[in-house]
């Protein structure tokens, strides 16, 4: 999720902006190494979804509860969106 669209959802501070935006750069690097790797492909989506995991807690480490409480809300609308992506 990008930092502007977190903001726009969350009103993010400078420093809840700053942090997520190296927490989001950080991840992108990870999941281009792990696509220039190439390798296995199941095992690679299993690091992609760790690598989210981790994303997601550390980002939610930044929030208040209120922007939190949002921030799942969120997460949990665009799984709906991918499950139903999915079904087709």
């Amino acid at each position: 999720m990008r930092v502007e669209h977190l903001d726009k959802l969350l009103s993010l501070n400078q420093t809840q902006k700053d942090s997520i935006y190296n927490i989001t750069l950080t991840q992108a690097q990870q999941r281009a190494a792990l696509r220039n790797d190439g390798g296995d492909r199941k095992a690679n989506m299993e690091k992609f979804k760790q690598l989210q995991e981790i994303q997601t807690a550390k980002i939610k480490s930044w929030l208040s509860p209120e922007q939190g409480k949002l921030f799942d809300e969120q997460q949990e609308k665009i799984k709906e969106r991918m499950s139903k992506r999915s079904d087709n």
